[in-house]
């Protein structure tokens, strides 16, 4: 226990001659350990509580909002449904860009994707809205 002891004192030590690396690399592990700490119950929380198609139209349907030029995108872990975030943003926000698109990113497990792979848009229901689905590959 005592030599743990000595050799953080001996880090500190060597803090103001450039001995800072090992609380730089401290760090960077630590705020690594954090976003993946943060990020899995993010992922399953939208996994649970995504949008369907059905319930989206309902909320589309209850609520008056205007259109407004532009594009909005809301970035998710989700490939399928609708955040459920967005919902939130549709009940408390009185205008909807014209175009909406919903990105994710997802690593395959080759080392090159074709061109005309990396970029795959589905449109989302109801059609009338402009609602896109975007994987970036």
């Amino acid at each position: 226990m005592e030599k743990e002891h000595s050799t953080s004192i001996a880090v500190l030590y060597k803090f103001p001659h450039r001995g800072y690396s090992p609380i730089a690399f401290t760090c960077l592990l630590l705020t690594m350990h954090i976003y993946m700490e943060l990020r899995v119950p993010k992922y399953y929380y939208e996994m649970e509580n995504k949008v369907s198609p059905d319930t989206l139209k309902e909320i589309l349907s209850h609520n008056n909002f205007g259109r407004i030029l532009g594009m909005a995108i809301f970035y998710s872990e989700l490939v399928h449904g609708v955040l459920p975030i967005f919902e939130h943003y549709v009940v408390n926000v009185p205008a909807l860009q014209l175009v909406v698109v919903f990105a994710s990113v997802k690593a395959l497990p080759v080392s090159t994707v074709p061109s005309k792979e990396c970029f795959v848009f589905h449109r989302v229901h109801p059609r009338k809205l402009y609602l896109f689905r975007c994987v970036v590959r």
